[in-house]
Formats: C-alpha cells, structure tokens, sequence
C-alpha cells in the first residue's frame, strides 16, 4: 500500500507528464498500448496495407450499391470485420506452425484467444451480412 507521502509524489509527478502536444508526437505513440488492434482506431496496423482493406471495401460498395448512410454504415461494419477476421486467419495460422515446427505445447497458449477472437469476427460478418440483407428486401 501506497502512504501518504507516496500518493502526493505521484500525484505531482502525474502533473508534469501530459503526454505529447504537437500532431506528430501524437502520431509517434499513437500505437504504443496495441496489443492485438481488437479495440484499435485504425483498422489497419503497422505493416499491413490500407490498400488491401480499400480494396475489400470497394468490392462491397460496388457490390451493394448503398443508398442511405445506414448502409454505407453496414458495408463499412462488414468491410472491417472481414479485414480483421483475415489478420486473426493468419495469427492463428502462424500459432499452429510454430507449435508445429517446435512441437512446444506453450506456442499453443495465444491461440484460446485467437480463437475467441475469430469467433467475435466471423459473428460481426455474420451480423453485418444480414443487416445488409435487410436492404435488399
């Protein structure tokens, strides 16, 4: 526990340290706590290409030809969610062929939440897939 003197300290020090200021020292730590991009702003992580999920993107809105900003709305959903389904497709093939390659049992413990993470896209697809349907009625 923390004393009295301990939570002061830290309560100025927290004073001095605001974060950065300028457009560029935010977009130097704009990345710095992602871990997976599950809760991320940006669709797209480092490394990966912005192109690849416009063309994703494109395909759906030639596809479905959205008239209101709901649809455009759904067609993003699903664009995105296919996208990161796409990453979490590869991080868990990655896991099975170091477990393969190894044959360490531990390479397998990140796959649970790969897992749990295919699942939660392959659900917003699903979601997104029959909110689009809606439209075509």
């Amino acid at each position: 526990m923390a004393t009295a003197k301990q939570i002061a300290a830290n309560r100025r020090n927290a004073q001095k340290s605001t974060g950065p200021k300028t457009p560029r020292g935010k977009a130097a730590i704009r990345f710095n706590n992602l871990r997976h991009g599950t809760r991320s702003k940006s669709s797209v992580l480092p490394g990966e290409s912005l192109a690849e999920l416009d063309i994703i993107q494109h395909k759906l809105y030639r596809t479905c030809r959205p008239a209101t900003p709901e649809h455009r709305y759904w067609i993003d959903r699903l664009a995105i969610a296919t996208w990161k389904l796409g990453f979490w497709k590869r991080a868990e093939a990655a896991a099975f062929h170091e477990f393969a390659e190894t044959g360490d049992f531990s390479k397998l413990n990140p796959v649970d939440g790969i897992l749990r993470r295919l699942d939660a896209y392959q659900r917003a697809c699903y979601a997104a897939q029959d909110a689009l349907a809606s439209f075509e009625k």
